[in-house]
């Protein structure tokens, strides 16, 4: 929220007047994330799947394709593992086992 916060110039409280929870700011920010990514994916697809390749490469270079992608997009795959969540309650519910 700190972030947030500072990156659009707004106190946390007015940040928090646009949106009905921290929770609503997460899914909003997930949803826009992930509608890029759904956008951009058929291009980087195509640019990295070679069509004269034998028939075993192209789901390799799929799986490529993909994988690069999230590793662009680590807001994208933070927001998706539920970490923006988990950052808020740090120090919330049972230690981790040592």
């Amino acid at each position: 929220m700190n972030e947030l916060s500072r990156r659009v110039g707004l106190a946390k409280s007015n940040v928090l007047r646009y949106f009905e929870s921290r929770e609503a700011i997460l899914l909003e920010l997930l949803d826009r994330a992930w509608r890029q990514w759904a956008a951009d994916l058929p291009a980087l697809v195509h640019a990295g799947i070679d069509q004269d390749a034998p028939v075993s490469r192209p789901a390799e270079q799929f799986a490529a394709v993909i994988a690069g992608s999230l590793d662009q997009r680590r807001v994208l795959c933070d927001l998706l593992s539920g970490r923006g969540q988990r950052r808020r309650h740090r120090g919330v519910g049972p230690p981790a086992p040592s």
